[in-house]
């Protein structure tokens, strides 16, 4: 898609519904005097020269003239260029929050021949195309929208902080520098005795750059995976409190709570929030003996829950541990799966010491009482440091990619790794060399929107002195 960027445009850029305020907004260059066409100011008497010389970032208070019998109460914010949104001349109109009025006030903007409405993303679109920000950065607004946690948040405002741009660029320099090394030997290639760049420091500086990228794509969530619960598998004997732990975690009554073992026996399942995520809580039927097919069929989709589950809670009664081997056996079969041992029903115990359960490989890592909610809260911090949602996480910080960010990354990394075949196997040829430096560049420049190899030919210049 490519915007038209002579046009002046307008958008609705307030949530849809109805509210206390609502936001029409317009970018281009007649912003202001399409605008000051529609403007009273029975205050200080405006005229649409002046409306246009007040100042910037200012709220102006009058009215919008919709039609000559309806007019509504406004203010408008005057954004000039460079520091407006897309660096163009813009306006905000701030009106009463009504869908139906704001719909008109945008008929009547674009009723004018110079404005038209906005297309999608055009405002974010216009603020790239003008160098206003980059693309990892335009990607964020929209990640920013919709992001459905605290996890997914961060991580968006953190590409909107430029923490992706400031990796990229990074790479780029310290790739653009070994090219424009490299091609400065090409253009020189008939003076004896110049090298500029020996093959050991040609490897030395392509691994670096190499295992940067391995690294931020090893450490980088994705968006689907900020996207997507964690899921806790909460495993237990019957009657060991499992219904009651959810319906406290959850706030919800959502499982049946009854003193007759095995009342639960389907899978039910509710949002969690833990530290700066959610994790989807799965409450499961008692593991155990059960003597009828239903039961049998419960507990066989409970073992294949479990082997799919981030974290399991087991649950136990300390009055009753005569069925936790059996269900010890079954984590165990199910492979490498975290679990944290959680002793129920303290309000039953005096002390604080936590029981033992007696059985080989069963610690008990926290004990609760899911009636009193007694060490719930140690309960919800245990599981969001399992989770990696703590505050103090290093996720907080970490960028996370989108499906085309980290294939760019890929992609530049598998010719950097090419390279680094080729030049380990004594590749001296300065043009393939270069060719397989500009492309990894190009992939780079993608994350961003930039074309690194544009600006290898004044490095070339800027580092060499050429009369020498």
């Amino acid at each position: 898609m490519i915007f038209n960027l002579s046009d002046t445009i307008a958008a609705i850029s307030s949530a849809p519904g109805y509210g206390r305020r609502g936001i029409v907004r317009l970018s281009g260059p007649l912003a202001i005097d399409v605008t000051a066409k529609c403007w009273h100011d029975d205050v200080c008497g405006l005229s649409g020269e002046e409306f246009g010389q007040q100042p910037t970032w200012q709220a102006i208070k009058g009215r919008f003239e919709i039609s000559e019998t309806v007019i509504v109460p406004a203010e408008a914010v005057i954004f000039r260029p460079p520091a407006s949104y897309t660096s163009e001349m813009m306006v905000e109109l701030h009106l009463p929050g009504s869908q139906k009025l704001l719909n008109m006030v945008l008929e009547k903007l674009v009723s004018f021949e110079s404005v038209r409405l906005a297309e999608a993303g055009e405002f974010t679109g216009r603020a790239f195309l003008n160098g206003r920000i980059d693309l990892t950065e335009a990607e964020s607004v929209a990640e920013v929208i919709h992001a459905c946690g605290d996890a997914q948040l961060r991580a968006a405002e953190n590409l909107m902080a430029g923490m992706l741009h400031k990796k990229c660029s990074g790479y780029s320099q310290g790739l653009a520098d070994l090219l424009a090394l490299v091609e400065a030997g090409i253009d020189f290639c008939d003076q004896e005795g110049i090298e500029f760049i020996d093959n050991e420091r040609l490897i030395e500086g392509v691994e670096q750059v190499s295992g940067d990228i391995d690294t931020l794509l090893k450490d980088s969530e994705s968006w689907q995976d900020l996207h997507s619960l964690a899921r806790v598998v909460l495993i237990g004997p019957p009657n060991a409190g499992k219904s009651s732990l959810v319906n406290l975690l959850t706030g919800l009554d959502r499982s049946i709570v009854c003193s007759i073992a095995g009342t639960t026996r389907d899978v039910l399942s509710a949002p969690v929030k833990l530290g700066l995520g959610e994790c989807l809580l799965i409450d499961t039927p008692g593991l155990g003996d059960v003597d009828d097919p239903l039961g049998a069929v419960s507990q066989q989709r409970v073992y294949e829950i479990i082997r799919e589950a981030e974290l399991v809670l087991l649950l136990w009664d300390p009055s009753e541990v005569s069925e936790l081997g059996e269900i010890l056996h079954a984590l165990r079969e199910a492979g490498n799966v975290r679990v944290l041992s959680v002793a129920n029903k303290k309000d039953l115990y005096s002390g604080s010491q936590s029981p033992d359960s007696g059985l080989d490989g069963l610690n008990t890592d926290l004990f609760i009482s899911a009636s009193t909610g007694e060490n719930v809260d140690v309960l919800l911090e245990k599981m969001a440091d399992l989770l990696h949602f703590g505050d103090n996480y290093g996720r907080a910080e970490a960028v996370a990619l989108t499906a085309r960010q980290a294939s760019a990354l890929s992609s530049s990394n598998e010719s950097l790794k090419r390279l680094l075949t080729e030049l380990r196997s004594g590749l001296d040829e300065a043009e393939l060399i270069a060719l397989e430096l500009r492309e990894a560049l190009d992939h780079i420049g993608s994350v961003s929107g930039e074309i690194a190899s544009d600006d290898v030919l004044g490095r070339i210049f800027s580092k060499f002195c050429i009369g020498k």
